[in-house]
Order: structure tokens, then sequence, then C-alpha cells
């Protein structure tokens, strides 16, 4: 199966501009498994673009703390 750019909107939470559309291939894999991960700078990307619901899926709701920390602290209502 060969990786592809996605349709919907993504911010990748590995490469160094959250809004780079990386094909989904190894090479993005597993740059996954060796880099920072870049959260905040993800959800400001998001947020920066007018995005104002985060929907988490799985089994503990990990990341809804982080993601109303980072908007709370670039002057966003908390979630």
């Amino acid at each position: 199966m060969t990786g592809r750019r996605p349709t919907a909107v993504f911010y990748s939470t590995v490469t160094d501009d959250p809004r780079y559309r990386a094909a989904f291939d190894a090479a993005y894999w597993s740059d996954n498994l060796r880099r920072l991960v870049r959260f905040a700078d993800a959800v400001r990307a998001a947020v920066e673009d007018g995005h104002r619901l985060f929907v988490e899926t799985g089994p503990h709701p990990v990341l809804a703390h982080p993601v109303q920390t980072t908007l709370s602290a670039n002057g966003h209502t908390s979630l």
C-alpha cells in the first residue's frame, strides 16, 4: 500500500510546519517514532485557522487537558 496525502484538513504533530501536507508514507510514520511530538504547535495552527471544536477519540481523554491548556495559553476560551 502506498501512502497518500490527506484529503481532509490535517495538522501534523510531527512536521516542523503542522499545516504541511505530508504523504502518509513509511518515512512519515518512521518520523512519528523518532521526532519530538509538536502537539501544542498543531493545536495552535488549528486555532489560528479558525477551528474551535476538538474531538478526541479513544478509550481515555488523555489529550483533553493539553488542548485546554494550549487554548488558554493562547488567549482562547477553554473547551
